[in-house]
């Protein structure tokens, strides 16, 4: 947690000569060693060695933002394409019946010219209005085959579908209420607390600040404290030696009497013994145990101070992150702007909806009554 690294480590070795200077043929050694080292300036400390994993953190929780803002899109356009295929099917039935309307006025028209009470002209213009008429028609029609197939496709129906050759008729009614208030600032602030867009770019921020940190850190002198503690285990394989005696010439004495002659001495000649030593065939795991059994260890303790010269590497990295996190945090204020922006049309927009509705429920009222 504090930047520490501890390490354990087991080396084993087989060597094997055909000298015959070597008591042990082949040699097995084994060395277990366990290091522990701590940074004390660089590296040390929490906040700093736990950046990595708060990033790996924010970064699943940016993808699953992102993965709520494709669900959030998804159900957008499919009920934007529900509602645009509602309304291209009303919008069909009006261009319909206006269709019948000028069909009935030049119907109308005609009998008046026949009966001498209306020009030929106006039959003409009744004939061009009933064209345009058909033409609004045929328009619709292609508009609607063109909102079904837009929210079939949103849907993710698959090509061998029978609904692509089916007529699909949206059932639910758009609701309206006329008394409906709007709370701009509770708005706002739900805005604020759920586009996903807001939320990500904080994350980003977030692990901007932890690299700005980090970087920081890296400009410091490393210090590094270590502590070592490690076992060793030789052991082999030699035939037996067997004790044997042999003669051997030695100096026995100078001469007191005349200590500045060195030819002025005597020798004698003794039996030196040499000692037996029994047969040894030991392989690696004894090697090994001897780690744990034997009494072979040694330790070190140690401080490494390094001083960067210069250090451009580092101090440009900090240069770098923080003007990324300056960045960040003035595309966070642009988003949360925009976010205001939206949110105040779309409360004008729904206003202004409801007084169109307001006015053409009127308009329509008043051209039934005339």
């Amino acid at each position: 947690a504090v930047g520490g690294l501890l390490s354990v480590s087991l080396n084993a070795s087989r060597f094997a000569t055909n000298s015959a200077q070597f008591l042990l043929n082949p040699v097995f050694q084994s060395a277990l060693t366990v290091t522990y080292d701590q940074s004390l300036l660089r590296n040390f400390g929490y906040d700093v060695n736990q950046t990595g994993i708060r990033i790996a953190q924010r970064n699943r929780s940016i993808s699953e933002s992102q993965f709520r803002q494709a669900v959030i899109d998804t159900l957008q356009n499919v009920e934007k394409a529900y509602w645009d295929l509602k309304f291209a099917l009303e919008d069909l039935k009006v261009k319909r019946h206006s269709l019948r309307l000028s069909q009935e006025t030049l119907s109308q028209n005609k009998i008046r010219v026949d009966v001498g009470t209306m020009a030929p002209i106006d039959v003409t213009t009744a004939e061009a209005e009933v064209a345009s008429r058909r033409q609004d028609v045929l328009l619709a029609e292609n508009a609607l085959e063109n909102a079904r197939d837009l929210l079939l496709l949103y849907l993710n129906q698959p090509k061998t579908s029978p609904l692509w050759l089916l007529p699909v008729n949206p059932v639910d009614e758009p609701s309206f209420d006329d008394q409906m208030q709007i709370d701009l600032e509770g708005a706002i602030a739900e805005a604020y607390d759920n586009r996903p867009d807001l939320e990500q770019t904080q994350y980003l921020l977030d692990n901007d600040e932890d690299l700005v940190m980090q970087a920081r850190d890296a400009m410091r002198w490393d210090l590094t404290a270590r502590a070592q503690y490690g076992k060793v285990g030789l052991t082999g394989r030699r035939p037996e030696v067997i004790s044997q005696a042999r003669p051997q010439i030695v100096v026995d004495s100078y001469n007191p009497n005349n200590p500045n002659d060195p030819n002025d001495f005597t020798l004698q000649v003794v039996e030196v013994t040499t000692p037996g030593a029994p047969a040894l065939d030991e392989d690696l795991v004894d090697a090994i145990k001897q780690n744990f059994d034997e009494d072979y260890d040694n330790w070190l303790l140690s401080l490494n101070l390094s001083i960067p010269l210069g250090n451009k590497q580092a101090k440009a990295n900090y240069l770098t992150t923080r003007l990324r996190q300056e960045q960040r945090r003035e595309l966070l204020n642009s988003q949360e702007l925009d976010a205001v922006i939206q949110v105040r049309n779309a409360a004008r927009a729904v206003v202004n909806t409801i007084e169109r509705v307001k006015a053409s429920q009127v308009n329509v009222r008043l051209q039934r009554e005339r």
